[in-house]
């Protein structure tokens, strides 16, 4: 009769256990189910960050959105040109950008200057035109600023892209010139 009741126990804590596993999965697929996939396609890769380039459509498509404050917009000087006459050129340039599995990647650096108490931005133009912003980490050498590596998914859009690099800090900044890629 013992060995029957440690059978009935042991069934029924069995039974206990599958349940509450079964239970906490199911709680799982509920819990993350509405949310929505996203391939590596959808996404600007930055290093270990990555930003949904959705953003960047939709703000093309409403008409490009605000462009003050950001490279390339009409509020900021022109390449040698300061606003209140006290920040000097900062030459910034696009050093390298390559191709693999659907990503092209930029790298740049400022040579006249050793502040990271700034910003990289690489802008990034379609073939079609449209643009993304994304923003690099300034890292500091003896000599220079090396603006850390970017990446964007080219998602099947091929033809010529061009990539520029704006560098600011409180008392330098500067626009590189246009470096075109071929995307084939």
């Amino acid at each position: 009769m013992q060995k029957k009741n440690n059978r009935s126990n042991l069934l029924i804590v069995s039974t206990l256990c599958f349940v509450l596993v079964a239970g906490a999965v199911l709680a799982w697929l509920l819990i993350f189910a509405d949310r929505e996939p996203v391939s590596e396609t959808e996404l600007i890769i930055r290093d270990d960050e990555t930003v949904r380039i959705e953003q960047e459509e939709e703000r093309l498509a409403s008409g490009g959105g605000d462009s003050k404050n950001q490279p390339g917009g009409s509020d900021r000087p022109e390449q040698g040109e300061s606003s209140d006459g006290e920040k000097s050129k900062a030459n910034a340039k696009v050093t390298n950008m390559t191709e693999k599995d659907g990503v092209l990647t930029a790298r740049g650096m400022v040579s006249n200057t050793t502040n990271t108490d700034a910003i990289c931005v690489f802008r990034f133009y379609f073939p079609n035109g449209d643009y993304v912003d994304v923003n690099s980490e300034p890292l500091g050498n003896p000599t220079s600023v090396t603006c850390s590596a970017v990446s964007v998914p080219i998602n099947g859009r091929k033809g010529t892209w061009r990539v520029t690099l704006w560098y600011s800090s409180e008392t330098m900044e500067g626009m590189s010139t246009e470096e075109p890629y071929e995307v084939k």
